[in-house]
């Protein structure tokens, strides 16, 4: 059952639904009783089932012949897309419909996967468990990566097999140059001896040109060769590659391998001149392509955290990236920082100090004020890795804040070196099993990974515990560019600019900040505040309050399976910090000094209110920024109409609010910062009471380049029954008339009187004497 109604001419109400050929009843869903125009929020629309077979499946799946998703093709009005219906679809995507989204995805892309009839719809399921984890790590070791190159990945490499690879897993290692060389078959690993002897297989040389191809069979073969070359074998495959392929083409036979054992890649491309051909190939195995800037060993162990996190299922314990940080560190310089520490189900607590010159003390403060240092038996030294590391096995009763400080002696032969810190934590395998002790955690969906200047790019990251959405969090996208500048991008839940949808711990942004063709890489840095930051059982990851849709007008109730049902209280969160790598981003057509960028689309205008006596409306919205969602946008201009399908179709066939027509029409030529709450009040000149009017709007920058239309909303203005009112003229006017009236019927009367007594008078003359 569907509330939503869109209006038409002379105030007419339509049920929402698509197609607009469905169907049924408007009900008050409280009393049962069929509802008459104007519908209140009580009324729903229940479709029947259709005559023949209809659209849309987004609509109402539960129809036996809705069979297809909408479409735009008009010679099949059944499935044809309902452009006038106030709902999300059209709210958000613009007035497309299903299908025209669903055919930009690579998927659908020409004309591949159409629709198909299928006789049976009765769906089969099958149960699958998690196999033998597989992973083989492959290393360019050509000469491009001599020197700093190899080290920096060597070390992130170090911490990740000691302090991330789960145990119970198997891990291989392969280097290639010329040729490719096995380092160590795959190892299951049980324990530190394990974990130090895959250390110990780490190259250490890079010489010699670049055989991907190489490289990429030797990883392929060893998992195949585990799984007893059964097909599909099934494993991970990590390369790491700086380099061009030598020869250039990567051949269809080793990518009929891979796709045929269901082995996922992922590449990791260490600096800007690493192999196009191996990103392009990992795309065509459907797999994730990785940047990182040479010598970011930061940025490298997010991205093998990140990549290890994917492939972990439910019964293994996660970790949890809390914090990283690289630093120059001088002699007799103190640096301190801290680690918070949220996790009450955490299984460890692990500090990690990666350096080139292990003459470093440290000092740690738990929470409770435990103090522990290069002593403590937490602490452990690693000469051959370049590593240090604190082990706090049981921390539960240690969440809060840690507190640490690094100081790198005057005796130590260098003056100075580069320093690595990292925190992470491990959640219970006990926590595992249960929604609500789950660790918060990230995912980041990069919009597009191939970008064509001047396209946005829009990038959203995922918080959550479990499957509920973890809100009001702190989000910010660490971004690299090709010329080494870092910059901050915000993103939101807030349903502006980005963000499609308000408080479903999907926080997005847009990202417009290019400053040269190449490689960008992306980090999300998260946070939450205690007693700011929350979750809640009503609040899912990428569906939102399950309390509220939209009604007439676009704003949100509670539906009519919640209205009564208890609403959750929301659940604080203890101060966390979280990091995540998202996909590599690759510009090309960059064109310096030039504004090619419009404001974003409004997709959340609301009509807040309606004044019939004064005719003027009153609409609130999201501010769009100059680019996208970032900066100020130059201006607005709205538009209204009468005619729904006419304004649906052409935005410039409705009549401009201009200026004079607008309370306060700053807001219309002085817009907000992005993201601010727009609200602006105006006049509908001859509005016409009953009549049903649409209003959209457009943002404009200073060089002219508009967004697109935003959704439409609707109202009308209520007929007005005109008070009494005093009209003290014709009040007086009335009284002296009645005045005059009675003086002149008084004068009549005395003057009938008077003439009547003079008859009477008469007559008795005229009468005989009496005789005596």
């Amino acid at each position: 059952m569907f509330s939503l109604m869109v209006l038409l001419e002379q105030g007419k109400q339509y049920p929402t639904r698509c197609s607009a050929q469905l169907k049924g009843l408007v009900h008050n869903y409280r009393t049962g009783q069929s509802c008459r125009q104007p519908y209140s929020y009580d009324c729903h629309f229940s479709a029947s089932n259709p005559e023949s077979p209809s659209g849309s499946i987004m609509y109402d799946q539960n129809l036996d012949n809705v069979v297809h998703f909408c479409d735009s093709d008009p010679t099949n009005p059944w499935t044809l897309h309902n452009k006038l219906a106030l709902n999300n679809q059209n709210r958000n995507c613009q007035g497309r419909s299903v299908w025209d989204i669903m055919r930009q995805n690579i998927d659908f892309r020409g004309n591949n996967n159409p629709p198909a009839s299928i006789s049976n719809p009765k769906p089969t399921f099958k149960i699958v468990k998690a196999g033998i984890s597989r992973q083989v790590l492959a290393f360019d070791t050509s000469s491009s990566m001599s020197g700093e190159h190899l080290e920096s990945v060597k070390k992130a490499a170090t911490h990740y097999i000691l302090n991330i690879v789960p145990d119970g897993s198997y891990l291989g290692i392969v280097e290639f140059s010329n040729s490719a060389k096995i380092r160590s078959d795959l190892i299951l690993i049980q324990n530190q001896k394990d974990r130090q002897k895959l250390i110990e297989a780490l190259p250490s040389l890079a010489n010699g040109s670049t055989n991907i191809e190489k490289g990429l069979l030797a990883g392929i073969n060893m998992i195949m060769a585990h799984a007893g070359n059964k097909s599909p074998s099934g494993g991970v495959l990590v390369v790491f590659c700086d380099g061009e392929e030598n020869p250039s083409v990567l051949s269809q036979e080793t990518q009929k391998l891979v796709q045929d054992n269901k082995i996922v890649q992922y590449t990791i491309s260490y600096g800007n001149n690493a192999s196009t051909e191996l990103e392009k190939f990992t795309y065509k195995v459907d797999g994730e392509v990785y940047y990182v800037p040479h010598g970011d060993t930061s940025r490298l162990i997010n991205v093998l955290t990140t990549i290890s996190e994917k492939g972990r299922n439910s019964l293994i314990s996660h970790i949890s990236q809390l914090y990283t940080k690289e630093f120059m560190m001088e002699t007799a310089v103190t640096f301190q920082d801290s680690v918070w520490l949220d996790d009450q189900q955490s299984d460890g607590l692990q500090i990690t100090f990666l350096w080139a010159d292990p003459n470093v003390s440290y000092n740690i403060i738990a929470p409770d004020g435990t103090t522990y240092d290069n002593n403590s038996s937490e602490y452990s030294i690693h000469v051959n890795y370049n590593l240090s590391q604190f082990t706090f096995p049981k921390v539960s009763d240690k969440v809060g804040k840690w507190k640490y400080s690094v100081q790198m002696p005057s005796t130590t032969s260098t003056n100075k070196q580069n320093i690595v810190v990292v925190a992470t934590s491990k959640t219970s395998k006990n926590a595992m099993t249960d929604p609500m002790q789950r660790p918060i955690n990230l995912d980041i969906i990069v919009d597009e990974s191939m970008i064509g200047f001047p396209n946005p790019v829009l990038i959203a990251v995922i918080v959550q515990k479990g499957h509920l959405a973890v809100l009001h969090a702190d989000v910010t996208l660490n971004i690299s560019t090709p010329n080494n500048e870092f910059i901050l991008v915000p993103a939101n839940d807030n349903s502006s600019g980005a963000d499609i949808k308000k408080d479903d711990g999907i926080y997005s942004a847009y990202f417009t900040q290019f400053d040269a063709d190449g490689r960008y890489s992306i980090v999300a840095q998260v946070s939450g505040t205690q007693g700011q930051s929350y979750f809640n059982y009503d609040f899912l990851a990428g569906f939102g309050n399950l309390n509220h849709k939209l009604n007439h007008d676009g704003g949100s109730k509670s539906t009519r399976n919640n209205a009564n049902r208890k609403k959750s209280a929301n659940i604080g969160l203890n101060t966390f910090t979280r990091l995540a790598s998202g996909t590599l981003m690759k510009v090309s057509g960059f064109v310096e000094g030039k504004d090619k960028i419009p404001p974003a689309r409004v997709h959340d205008l609301e009509l807040k209110g309606i004044d019939s006596q004064d005719m003027t409306v009153t609409l609130s919205f999201s501010a769009p920024g100059d680019d996208m969602d970032h900066g100020i946008a130059d201006h607005y201009i709205i538009r209204y109409s009468d005619d729904i399908k006419l304004f649906v179709n052409n935005f410039s066939a409705g009549i401009k609010i201009e200026k004079d027509f607008i309370k306060d029409n700053s807001h219309i030529v002085s817009p907000k910062s992005a993201g601010m709450t727009e609200q602006i009040i105006f006049r509908v000149p001859d509005a016409i009471a009953g009549e049903a009017y649409t209003f959209a709007l457009k943002a404009y920058d200073d060089v002219g380049l508009s967004s697109g239309v935003s959704n439409y909303v609707q109202g009308r203005f209520q007929p007005q029954v005109k008070p009494f009112s005093l009209d003290y003229t014709l009040i007086i006017l009335i009284s002296v008339s009645a005045i005059i009236l009675v003086v002149t019927i008084a004068v009549m009367i005395t003057s009938l009187r008077g003439k009547y007594s003079q008859h009477q008078d008469s007559q008795q003359d005229k009468q005989p004497l009496l005789q005596p």
